[in-house]
């Protein structure tokens, strides 16, 4: 941790500085976090860059007053580290990939409904910052993950640990920050908010102690952390996600049989269980009915009212929806509506969110873009488990339609080590001594 600490000093001393300067007048906070990017650009210290991108995404996720100034930071620091991969790109040292052109489809479709968006700047804006984070997911991160490999690894390792172990001793320090009502809610906007991030951050710890066995002490504590945060929050879909990916990954690491066993006993006896025995009942005799807020299991807290109403909405820009943001618009406009009901925010899924900005032919297009990517995965213990429980994720949030936010960059760090799991095992693993290379 010391080493962790002395290494990115310059984050800790830019930290405070960011929050002085945004909040004493907040257009200065956007050269100060310029000059400490394009800092750590000049001296190649891209980790700095990284983690530093990863942790304004964060914070801005929170709802806190002082922290309002962060939302603006966002767009700048995504841009310059677009701009720092085009720089290496000019330099030779990242090559375009071709399967980035398959975006472009999409690209076209959303800029159609931009132009029938009743914010049009917003909507374009929000494509492009997307556009943008699917840029540096494909160039950059495979490049800097390749290049970098155990050292980027452990200090992203160490940094969830952190942000996680800071959200635990604000309970102490400022309860009123990271508690919502009666929920924790850490440093993340809300209870189900930290709920996503451990969803996304879970694969990210499991995978990189499987490729490096040497950081196993901070891989325990860092999934101790996201296990004990995802308890403490209560969020049902993070509760279940963990579950499953964990479930899951014990079936597929090892022997194909066990995950033969998986489909013809397990599952369908589960699916016996669950058809014999109501959820709710079942939740009511453990005794954990008011942890589980058992009574808005039947409507998901609002989410299915929400879903018929999107739905319905979706009816009218059914072929190319009305661009990005257009369901923020929407639901925005529907406040008054959803105010005496369990529903708050947006769609709470990103399927939905994805048909009603860009139409079914957009969400068709996203969609082969996506799979085709996931496709590239190439380790079928962490593949399965990762699909899946992202899918269910995706199922009850919006976090896969939006590029500023806490969670996409997360899930896009694990698609990009399961896609170079096989190279990036074999670079960690130990240089074979041979009888001439007595070892040291």
């Amino acid at each position: 941790m010391r080493k962790f600490i002395g290494t990115y000093s310059s984050i800790f001393f830019a930290l405070p500085l960011l929050f002085f300067t945004g909040n004493i007048f907040e257009p200065l906070s956007y050269p100060v976090l310029l000059i400490f990017m394009l800092f750590w650009s000049y001296r190649d210290q891209d980790s700095h860059m990284i983690l530093m991108l990863l942790l304004i995404l964060i914070l801005g996720d929170s709802r806190e007053y002082q922290l309002f100034f962060v939302k603006n930071l966002r767009i700048i620091a995504i841009l310059i580290v677009f701009f720092r991969t085009l720089v290496m790109m000019g330099a030779g040292r990242i090559r375009l990939n071709p399967y980035y052109l398959y975006i472009l489809p999409f690209m076209v479709i959303a800029i159609l409904g931009a132009f029938r968006n009743p914010e049009f700047v917003t909507s374009i804006s929000k494509m492009i910052s997307y556009l943008m984070l699917l840029f540096v997911a494909i160039h950059y991160l495979p490049y800097q993950i390749r290049t970098r490999g155990e050292g980027l690894m452990r200090d992203i390792v160490i940094f969830i640990a952190l942000i996680l172990l800071s959200g635990l001793g604000l309970i102490y320090v400022l309860p009123r920050v990271a508690i919502m009502g009666v929920r924790y809610r850490g440093l993340l906007g809300n209870p189900n908010g930290l709920g996503m991030y451990c969803t996304m951050v879970f694969p990210i710890v499991l995978i990189t102690g499987s490729l490096y066995p040497k950081l196993r002490r901070w891989v325990l504590i860092a999934a101790g952390l996201v296990i004990f945060s995802t308890l403490l929050c209560g969020s049902r879909t993070a509760l279940g996600t963990v579950g499953i990916f964990v479930l899951l990954h014990f079936f597929y690491r090892g022997q194909s049989i066990r995950a033969a066993l998986l489909w013809i006993f397990v599952l369908p006896a589960i699916f016996i269980f669950f058809s014999v025995v109501r959820l709710e009942d079942l939740v009511a005799k453990i005794g954990v009915d008011e942890y589980l807020r058992v009574e808005s299991l039947a409507t998901g807290t609002g989410r299915f009212l929400a879903w018929q109403v999107g739905w319905n909405h979706i009816q009218e820009n059914f072929w190319i929806g009305k661009g990005f943001a257009y369901e923020e618009i929407l639901f925005h406009e529907l406040a008054d509506f959803f105010i005496y009901t369990e529903h708050q925010g947006g769609m709470h899924n990103s399927y939905l969110t994805f048909i009603m900005n860009n139409g079914i032919i957009g969400f068709i297009l996203i969609a082969l873009f996506i799979i085709g990517w996931m496709r590239k995965m190439r380790c079928r213990a962490f593949a399965v488990p990762f699909t899946i429980s992202m899918l269910i994720s995706a199922s009850f949030e919006s976090w896969l339609t939006s590029s500023l936010n806490a969670f996409s960059i997360h899930f896009l760090i694990s698609l990009t080590l399961l896609t170079l799991y096989p190279d990036l095992l074999q670079l960690s693993a130990p240089t074979p001594v041979t009888a001439h290379e007595p070892a040291a």
